[in-house]
């Protein structure tokens, strides 16, 4: 981005006051894919295309995943610029050089020999980088009994044939075989379910003996080494919702993290189940059995007699691209409606987090905590600490305002409805666009494991949208703005400069991870060729690492203190540029460098490296030299001024003078003083 770095004083975006201001340039922008740009390992002539092949822009629905190491996997389009037609294909990238093809449409199907395979642009990522999708195939033998399969890692390979339909489900009885493989499409936010042991989370249909459409969905785990086991089926009985009780139909609701936790939502049939008791939501610990979490009707654990889960279903895990609903712990946080004595519209949103050790708590409620009533969180996200994130509004699909960690155990609000836009003189944060523009659809905010947490926002005029960082620290950062001007820019290759323009609202998804790296798309160059891009922002810098880098007792930027040469988060460097004795650099020659190294330092912001009493000269022409007799300068021992013992940042080595208008005069004039005024109180 090249903008002047600016810092406004925003006073009424939280009780304590932020600072807010864009990110600059040192902070660190990297493209990974821009639309118009050769597709590596695709046919040449052929490019990424602006949209995703079926009338949406790229990343608009099918946003890539991002791991802790910057990688994304990026499910796009190509087109033939010397012809028609489109191709789609995945690949990894993390700006670092061009992105690696995975899977390209019409290539060979990996073991499948014969066969060729059209994988989906809906990838899912782990820790290694390896990928994960759903693949239709094509060729000889090919119907559409069994053209349906999951790829993904296998043992020693990073891209095997996990499972294809036709196959047989095992544990799900003789002669049922898998039917479509659901995988990931969700077109509102594919999520990413496998991890780094290559364990894979998929939905599928099932056909064959006894398969009805009472019982034909199911919910399955690999287990990273060329197996498969059931999780949950249709028609199975629930555990410990009585007799009769079963599991309906599956949805696209479900995590998995890296200990090989699966946390899912489900529909419930059978022996008294009506529309005000049939949503809930369970989990299956690793080695473990299922266990219910939530259902709809039942008691609300620490809510009091009669207080149950209300109304419809439980919105988990509301669309988060990271799978923040469930943390590595194996706690699950989800937002629910509650029911029953005392519970109206004004204090029946809430957040539970539901921990590994079974028991409960409320991480956020409406009415509670600083938010008011009517109010109430409507999605949540959970980091490895187990704090929450969360948007907020009136309702279940209005937003208006984004929560945090406070850091202390507690909550902050990072920005609501009317609050200043950074950077952008004289707009607020619009109605829904404290959140994002489609809210109940937008998996915001993402949270990571420092709290730091990121959204998008801004207003709903068509312009005024950007994406923004909250640091655990107290910091609100303008990552990228699009001011309807155009003057907010990346460049994606030197020389080549592209504005950033709308529709950056168009279902703006942004990704954090734990390396305080920011994943975005964008539109560029709205005018003229309406390209899309995929960018990385690096917020890693020394002075958010919770490291000491320059060594001078004092550490990253926080409030209200922390390390003086942070000016802001954003900032490369814990070395403050302005001031001598916490620059980086040995300014006086004498080879140390600022505080605390530097004698002639006495603290961070000491105007001088070389005071009179540690620059190695006699500059009163008196016995001896400096505080150490100039050891320090120039390695030469000698006598000591006694003016400078114990003080060698002392800017004056002469003996100062206590005659004349000193302090005896003081003395001196004031009893003159009072005896001149009672002579005239006498006359």
């Amino acid at each position: 981005m090249r903008r002047d770095l600016r810092l406004v004083l925003v006073c009424s975006l939280v009780p304590l006051g932020w600072l807010a201001q864009a990110l600059p340039a040192e902070g660190g922008i990297r493209k990974i894919v821009v639309s118009g740009e050769p597709a590596p390992g695709a046919p040449a002539g052929w490019v990424f295309s602006p949209n995703d092949g079926f009338g949406h822009y790229a990343f608009e629905f099918n946003f890539p995943p991002l791991n802790g190491a910057g990688q994304a996997a990026i499910g796009a389009a190509v087109h033939n610029t010397a012809g028609s037609g489109f191709e789609g294909g995945i690949w990894i990238g993390d700006g670092t050089g061009p992105p690696a093809l995975v899977a390209l449409s019409n290539s060979p199907a990996p073991g499948l020999p014969g066969l060729g395979f059209n994988p989906s642009i809906y990838a899912g990522l782990n820790e290694l980088g390896e990928a994960v999708f759903p693949a239709g195939l094509e060729g000889f033998g090919v119907t559409t009994a069994n053209d349906s399969t999951l790829y993904g890692p296998s043992g020693s390979s990073p891209l095997a044939l996990l499972v294809r339909e036709g196959d047989p489900a095992p544990g799900a009885g003789a002669g049922v075989s898998y039917g479509e493989i659901s995988g990931f499409f969700d077109p509102v936010a594919p999520r990413n379910p496998v991890n780094g042991a290559g364990q894979v989370a998929f939905t599928a249909a099932l056909t064959g003996t006894g398969v009805t459409s009472s019982n034909d969905r199911s919910l399955w785990l690999t287990d990273g080494a060329g197996g498969v086991s059931l999780v949950a089926r249709e028609g199975d009985a629930a555990p410990g919702t009585g007799a009769g009780v079963v599991f309906g139909s599956f949805d696209f609701s479900y995590a998995l993290n890296e200990a090989g936790d699966v946390a899912f939502s489900a529909n419930l049939a059978g022996t008294g189940v009506t529309t005000s008791n049939d949503a809930s939501l369970w989990i299956r610990p690793a080695g473990g059995g299922l266990v219910l979490v939530a259902r709809q009707g039942a008691p609300a654990p620490g809510m009091g007699p009669g207080i149950v889960f209300g109304i419809s279903s439980f919105p988990f895990p509301n669309g988060t691209l990271n799978q923040n609903d469930l943390n590595e712990a194996g706690d699950l946080a989800f937002v629910a409606i509650l029911a029953g004595p005392g519970i109206t519209s004004s204090n029946d949103q809430i957040v539970f987090v539901r921990e590994a050790s079974g028991s409960f708590r409320v991480a956020a409620r409406e009415g509670e905590g600083g938010l008011d009533p009517g109010i109430g969180p409507v999605t949540v996200a959970l980091n490895d600490a187990g704090e929450v994130a969360f948007e907020a509004g009136p309702g279940q699909t209005l937003c208006s305002a984004v929560w945090g960690p406070d850091g202390s155990g507690g909550l902050r609000r990072i920005v609501e409805e009317g609050d200043p836009i950074p950077d952008l003189p004289g707009a607020v944060f619009e109605g829904n666009g404290a959140c994002g523009s489609l809210p109940s659809l937008v998996p915001e905010p993402s949270i990571n494991a420092h709290g730091d947490v990121a959204f998008s926002g801004g207003t709903l005029e068509g312009f005024g949208w950007g994406f923004f960082y909250a640091s655990a620290a107290g910091e609100l950062v303008t990552v990228v703005l699009d001011d309807g001007l155009g003057s907010d820019v990346i460049e994606v290759a030197p020389g080549d400069v592209r504005a950033v323009g709308y529709p950056l609202s168009m279902h703006p998804f942004a990704t954090l991870n734990d390396a305080r790296q920011l994943l975005f798309a964008t539109t560029l160059d709205p005018e003229t060729t309406a390209e899309r891009g995929l960018f990385l922002a690096e917020l890693y810098t020394d002075c958010v690492d919770g490291l000491d880098n320059d060594g001078d007792g004092a550490i990253d930027r926080v409030n209200p203190v922390g390390d003086p040469g942070c000016e802001s988060l954003a900032d490369p460097s814990e070395h403050a540029r302005r001031w001598v004795c916490d620059n980086g650099i040995d300014d006086d020659g004498d080879g140390f460098a600022d505080h605390p190294a530097d004698p002639g330092c006495n603290n961070l912001i000491a105007p001088r490296e070389n005071p009179q009493c540690q620059d190695g000269a006699n500059n009163d022409g008196q016995f001896g030299i400096d505080f150490d007799g100039g050891a320090s300068v120039t390695g030469v021992p000698g006598p000591a001024d006694p003016q400078c013992a114990g003080r060698p940042w002392w800017n004056q080595e002469a003996k100062s003078s206590t005659c004349g208008l000193g302090f005896e005069a003081v003395l001196l004039l004031l009893p003159i003083a009072w005896l001149r005024a009672r002579r005239r109180r006498g006359a």
